[in-house]
């Protein structure tokens, strides 16, 4: 989980620009994981660096995470 909030939070430049599909990027990464829904995924990212983040309210009442 880290090393992907790293990788969103310090864009490498093939991030930053429009990329064609030989391209690897965090996005393509993304968009390839096909057991979770993205919301699911960045719910996973936000909640690994709690205590910080996991008293917050709308992260408790993610519908569907298991706060």
């Amino acid at each position: 989980m880290k090393k992907v909030r790293d990788r969103i939070i310090h864009l490498k430049s093939i991030d930053q620009k429009p990329s064609g599909i030989e391209d690897e990027t965090i996005w393509g990464t993304m968009l390839r994981i096909h057991d979770k829904p993205l919301c699911d995924f960045a719910y996973e990212v936000i909640g690994y660096f709690e205590p910080a983040i996991s008293n917050r309210r709308w992260y408790k009442k993610y519908p569907y995470g298991k706060a």
